[in-house]
């Protein structure tokens, strides 16, 4: 039982996951480079650490970035905050929040794409040439006489071969105080891209995982003493003048992350600057395991539009079909819509999936609604933003997903039910004193649970200690679950030291819950309450522009047993 109900979790983390993945698509299709002046562009670039006023990333004026100017932060498809570059180096930026439009932040070591306006002369932009000598109408103006003859034929040659990514290995070690519970976790994971292969417009993209788990805590899980291997982009990709691109091997569309991951190729013309069509075709990888699979073979098609400017009221939108067979059988057969609006202070970010009965199924049947993300934004004032969303997810009553969920001792009706809404408002606000405010509330609407009513509040000053970018959170929240009951506090800090380089994260958690669960076949009743603390401090250390390290410790201790959980990494940027 406890492992069906990991699966099923699992499962559930998965779906929440690609679901928040799947929330939006960017206003802007600009590719990165060389911008148009006062035309937003898409600079993709990894997030080094994530303080409470904003992201720190490795980009910065070699990549066109210049300070004050404003955009938008995108992290797995969504536009999750307004941000301002606030201080640029050569290397490096900080961006700081100006308004939030998601829960959560990207953290250290994650994708995100900048939508900001770049700087047309940027470094990166610019060709090498030999040390000393400025192009024609760069500095004073000044051009030797002695020049090389040859400077304008170099200035129009363009790099091959072009390599970035990164590459880090992580090591992750659990003690107990029993033993049972012990278990160390090794992950070596790369991503990155090759443009410009052979100097041709041809590029190959990456992003992996190799890991190996051992210990005899999670024996049940299917990588314990096994190499695991996982691919999420494994793709060659090439762009045309006009924006049209053609993409093979493994990817997750970002015009229709509602897909999932596609084993195949992608399309996409550009019919207009406004208008674009595109056709995807591949088979589908196993659910869980993500390893190739030849029963499900998967198709979609699609047409996204954009209205208004990037200074004024806009709207952008991607309709799709999507038709899968399982083993030669239809399958599934589904309508997605992603949608984005913005007028003046207002955001509205929409994600829409509907499932029609194309398949066998036998317990749900008709059209239905399997997905929908909502979620509303509005900057009140300066200082005021404020936020409410709707959630909706059910799995849909499909052959591939009743092999990936695997039944057991469960009936199909346990997992194809009506799923759950989610409700939410919250707000963030800005006070004087360097202090900021966020505060949120939840309903959750579950036809598998009780009523579900989640709250949280948090209270952050920046400036600790004569140190400006210091800050301090002290959060409540409650706990509730399906049969857990409680509420929670947590302190934490964050220090960006030696000129930003050192970046410490200690806190310090306690949570009260109640628990109360009935006898059943499979697990014994429990009405008993448990007080939890937990101590922890993690560390990020940038060495220099290439070399990141990380460690960390936590320790948990509870009325019945104690835990020491430590982590350590190493990662290169090349």
């Amino acid at each position: 039982m406890s492992h069906l109900h990991s699966r099923w979790n699992l499962r559930s983390r998965l779906r929440v996951r690609a679901s928040a993945f799947a929330f939006a698509i960017a206003l802007s299709s600009a590719p990165a480079g060389r911008a148009v002046c006062g035309e937003p562009s898409s600079l993709e670039c990894e997030v080094l650490y994530t303080t409470v006023q904003g992201v720190y990333v490795d980009a910065g004026l070699d990549e066109g970035l210049r300070a004050d100017r404003e955009g938008w932060l995108e992290w797995r498809g969504d536009r999750v905050a307004r941000v301002e570059v606030a201080e640029v180096s050569r290397g490096a930026t900080f961006l700081r929040v100006v308004s939030r439009h998601a829960e959560t932040l990207p953290a250290g070591g994650d994708r995100v794409v900048i939508v900001v306006v770049l700087d047309a002369r940027s470094a990166s932009t610019q060709p090498e040439r030999p040390a000393g000598l400025r192009a024609p109408g760069e500095g004073d103006g000044f051009v030797p006489l002695l020049a090389p003859t040859d400077w304008m034929r170099l200035a129009r040659v363009e790099p091959q071969n072009v390599l970035a990514g990164r590459a880090g290995v992580r090591e992750i070690y659990q003690w107990s105080g029993d033993g049972d519970d012990d278990f160390s976790i090794t992950r070596l994971g790369s991503s990155g891209s090759l443009e410009r292969i052979d100097g041709t417009p041809w590029a190959f993209e990456w992003s992996g995982d190799l890991s190996y788990r051992l210990g005899d805590g999670l024996q049940s899980v299917r990588d314990h003493d096994d190499v695991r291997l996982e691919a999420y982009r494994l793709a060659f990709y090439r762009r045309f003048d006009d924006r049209s691109f053609v993409r093979f091997g493994r990817f997750v569309p970002r015009e229709l992350p509602a897909i999932g991951f596609l084993d195949g190729a992608h399309v996409e013309k550009a019919l207009s600057e406004r208008m674009r069509a595109g056709a995807l075709l591949g088979l589908t990888p196993a659910r869980e395991t993500l390893d190739g699979s030849v029963k499900e073979i998967t198709a979609a098609s699609y047409l996204s539009f954009e209205l208004g400017a990037s200074d004024g009221p806009s709207y952008s939108a991607t309709v799709g079909a999507l038709g899968s067979l399982w083993e030669g059988t239809p399958d599934r057969l589904a309508l997605l819509v992603e949608q984005s609006a913005r007028w003046e202070a207002f955001d509205v970010l929409s994600s829409s999936v509907i499932d029609f009965d194309a398949g066998g199924a036998d317990v749900r049947s008709g059209t239905r609604l399997s997905r929908q993300n909502l979620l509303l934004s509005w900057d009140a004032t300066e200082t005021l933003s404020l936020r409410a969303g709707a959630d909706h997810h059910e799995i849909p009553d499909t052959e591939a997903e009743r092999e990936a969920i695997g039944y057991g001792f469960l009936a199909p009706d346990d997992y194809f039910d009506d799923g759950f809404w989610r409700y939410r408002a919250g707000f963030a606000w800005r006070l004087p004193a360097s202090l900021r405010i966020d505060g949120e509330v939840s309903f959750t609407d579950s036809a598998e649970t009780d009523d579900v009513l989640r709250w949280q509040l948090a209270l952050t000053r920046t400036g600790i200690a004569g140190m400006p970018e210091a800050s301090a959170t002290l959060s409540a929240y409650r706990l509730d679950s399906v049969s857990a009951d409680g509420i929670g506090a947590r302190l934490s800090g964050a220090f960006p030291l030696v000129e930003r380089r050192l970046y410490l994260q200690p806190a310090i958690a306690l949570r009260f819950a109640r628990y109360e669960t009935s006898g059943a076949v499979f697990f014994d009743a429990v009405d008993e309450s448990m007080l939890a603390v937990d101590f922890s401090i993690h560390a990020q250390w940038q060495v220099d522009r290439r070399w990141t390290a990380t460690a960390g410790v936590s320790v948990a201790v509870t009325d019945e047993d104690e835990r020491f959980l430590a982590d350590v990494g190493v990662a290169y940027r090349f």
